[in-house]
């Protein structure tokens, strides 16, 4: 089975992290901040619960092994609507 291959641990994901400057924002705006944070955090709980488990995967292999207990159950019922969209 493959799995996804993201660091979960902060020293690794500092090691990762590209140089340079730290400063985001010449001044802090908190709703600024909260929604960019909020759109960060949607993004990556999606991308695990439906990404993660098919990533890197081709369409036939993932397709093949749709209800094997492969994928999680929202992984697939993501696949199935997006199949469905992808058929309009």
């Amino acid at each position: 089975a493959r799995t996804a291959r993201e660091p979960d641990d902060l020293p690794t994901i500092r090691a990762l992290r590209p140089a340079g400057p730290r400063r985001i924002w010449e001044r802090f705006d908190a709703k600024t901040y909260a929604d960019r944070l909020r759109g960060a955090l949607l993004g990556r709980f999606a991308g695990y619960t439906l990404g993660a488990p098919g990533e890197f995967w081709p369409v036939a292999e993932i397709e093949a092994n749709l209800g094997r207990g492969i994928f999680t159950p929202l992984f697939e019922v993501g696949w199935a609507r997006f199949k469905k969209s992808e058929s309009h």
